[in-house]
């Protein structure tokens, strides 16, 4: 498995510097993906800072949001994280 992080997922969604290379392992990449409850949180955050800063529009966040959800049940196993033995947060 390939733990997958938020700066990949946000290449992959945005045009950014690394897009293509994203795009690139992402078609590639045979093996399974996983990741955890904080990559949903962590997605929505950087294409909201990315709207802020006017790095892209509203459509395009709102675009990048479904095209997220739409694509996590599918394509990659969510872990959930726990502390102690308490959910930080639930799957969604």
């Amino acid at each position: 498995m390939i733990y997958l992080y938020t700066s990949v997922v946000v290449a992959l969604l945005t045009p950014e510097e690394r897009s293509a290379q994203a795009l690139d392992w992402f078609a590639q990449s045979r093996e399974p993906l996983i990741s955890s409850d904080w990559l949903i949180i962590g997605s929505h955050s950087a294409l909201a800072f990315k709207l802020g800063s006017y790095e892209i529009k509203l459509q395009a966040v709102q675009a990048s949001f479904r095209d997220l959800e739409q694509w996590l049940p599918d394509g990659i196993e969510k872990a959930s994280l726990a502390y102690n033995g308490l959910s930080l947060l639930s799957s969604c």
